[in-house]
């Protein structure tokens, strides 16, 4: 087990990565009106954290296997991302998922300056 201000500091190292991360897939987001930047990254992140988390704990063998697995699931996702067209070049090309277009026929997600300005909590019901 990783020592409690060993843990604190790898959770703050993920916590900017993990922001770093989400404030450039918004912007490529917002850039290029396709909204599965985020789905790029959905399942390559949890390898970068995994083998961070395995590389700051000294490389512990029970760190190593979860990375090892974390990998294995996420080229798997990533596999099944890219033959369905998500991947492309230059990286932020590529076919949008379905499932954006489908959100965006929902009234309450059709302005997106409506549902961004408030938190979910103080939205209407639809």
């Amino acid at each position: 087990m990783l020592p409690a201000p060993l843990q604190q500091a790898l959770l703050l190292e993920a916590a900017i990565i993990m922001l770093a991360v989400s404030a450039a897939t918004f912007v490529a987001s917002e850039l290029t009106r396709n909204y599965s930047q985020v789905d790029r990254l959905w399942s390559l992140m949890p390898i970068v954290y995994a083998w961070l988390f395995a590389a700051r704990g000294e490389w512990d063998g029970r760190l190593v296997l979860m990375a090892t697995l974390v990998t294995a699931w996420g080229f798997r996702l990533s596999f099944n991302f890219w033959r369905r067209g998500g991947y492309g070049w230059p990286l932020w090309t590529g076919q949008e998922d379905h499932r954006w277009a489908e959100l965006r026929k929902r009234p309450a997600l059709a302005s997106p300056g409506r549902w961004r300005a408030r938190p979910a909590c103080c939205r209407p019901a639809s």
